[in-house]
């Protein structure tokens, strides 16, 4: 049988070379093995406290950096403008809606006033609540009295319908927030025509409607008005009163004949008699 293992002179040096190289090797590698190696997926106890601690530090520094810490002490509200309101916790939005509405009602009288303000809820009132003090003779009224003198401001009257922001914040019981929703109604509805129409207003109660329509007139010559017998029903959807189903009705009534009123929306259940009234004003034929 020939022999596969027959190697030449070349070769048995090389072989043993190889082998000597794979010994050496064996050897280098066992070098120390009775050192303990760590498991890269075991943490020791320390190192878990390391990590704890590094997680605690990054935590605290988000609140440091997302959470203003502040300090309570006592306050009246009334002297307190955006910038003290911010400092106690609040943003910018809502302090400006604190001062506004302090503005509308003439100031805070009693500390139960301060929790009316919708962006301060139960849990900020009661933290407030302590701390809130009422110096009544710094609350604004439309009479101040001296120790001898009453002096009365006189009342001015503005238009409704043209009055400007400043205007509108000039009056008692009108905030600016509350100066900006009547202007951006006014455009939505197409101008007022009657005084009625400012409890549509957000920001306006009774508490202060009673006051605020005593310094104002209504001018209705400048209210927007829509043709009922041109318009589309897209055209006609866009006014604020109008919803699709009037719009609707509209169309199918004048397709026969030209509208001249529109109180088949009542006969037909589409709106009320007071709804109708409040339409009628912007309605042309």
């Amino acid at each position: 049988m020939r022999s596969y293992f027959k190697f030449s002179k070349g070769q048995k040096i090389g072989v043993t070379a190889l082998a000597v190289i794979i010994v050496l090797q064996i050897i280098f590698l066992n070098k120390g093995s009775g050192i303990s190696i760590p498991d890269p997926f075991v943490i020791s106890t320390e190192q878990y406290k390391i990590i704890d601690s590094t997680a605690l530090i990054s935590k605290k520094y988000k609140t440091n950096n997302y959470k203003k810490e502040y300090t309570l002490s006592s306050f009246d509200p009334n002297e307190y403008e955006i910038s003290d309101w911010q400092k106690i916790g609040f943003s910018e939005k809502q302090s400006r809606i604190i001062v506004n509405y302090k503005s509308k009602i003439n100031g805070f009288k009693k500390k139960s006033d301060v929790e009316k303000v919708f962006v301060i809820n139960e849990k900020k009132y009661n933290e407030l609540k302590p701390f809130l003090i009422i110096n009544e003779s710094r609350v604004k009224d439309d009479v101040q009295f001296n120790s001898e003198v009453v002096e009365t401001k006189p009342l001015v009257i503005y238009e409704l319908n043209s009055a400007s922001i400043d205007e509108l914040i000039s009056i008692s019981g009108i905030g600016e927030f509350t100066a900006k929703g009547i202007l951006k109604y006014k455009k939505l509805i197409g101008g007022f025509h009657s005084i009625s129409q400012l409890k549509e207003v957000y920001g306006i109660e009774d508490d202060n409607y009673d006051k605020i329509i005593k310094q104002l007139e209504i001018d209705k010559s400048e209210l927007i008005k829509i043709n009922v017998n041109e318009l589309s029903i897209f055209e006609l959807k866009k006014h604020h009163y109008i919803s699709w189903n009037i719009a609707e009705a509209i169309i199918n009534s004048r397709l026969g004949n030209k509208l001249t009123d529109l109180n088949f929306l009542v006969t037909d259940g589409l709106i009320s008699k007071v709804k109708l009234e409040v339409i009628k004003p912007y309605i042309v034929y």
